[in-house]
């Protein structure tokens, strides 16, 4: 996993909520050209956030919660992290 510093939170509740919020708004076709999202940056990103919302219910669910689910949510987190530092330019 990538360290959570800068713009991410530390706790995954919290960052959870700040995917909810930031991802819609660069997701945005305004935002996208204001920014200069890339398509494959905005591509990359949207598959992100899909499979981050996909996996981080199913790892916090007590009769979801395998192995397997977290290895998907921490690869959906680390992929997401991942596309957002690039738009970010960080």
């Amino acid at each position: 996993m990538p360290t959570h510093n800068g713009p991410f939170p530390g706790k995954e509740a919290d960052r959870n909520s700040y995917y909810g919020v930031a991802c819609p708004y660069l997701l945005l076709a305004a935002n996208v050209t204001r920014l200069g999202i890339s398509a494959g940056n905005k591509a990359t990103l949207q598959s992100a956030y899909t499979a981050w919302n996909n996996a981080y219910p199913l790892s916090q669910n007590p009769n979801t919660r395998t192995t397997t689910t977290i290895a998907d949510k921490n690869n959906a987190d680390d992929d997401l992290q991942t596309i957002m530092r690039t738009i970010f330019g960080d």
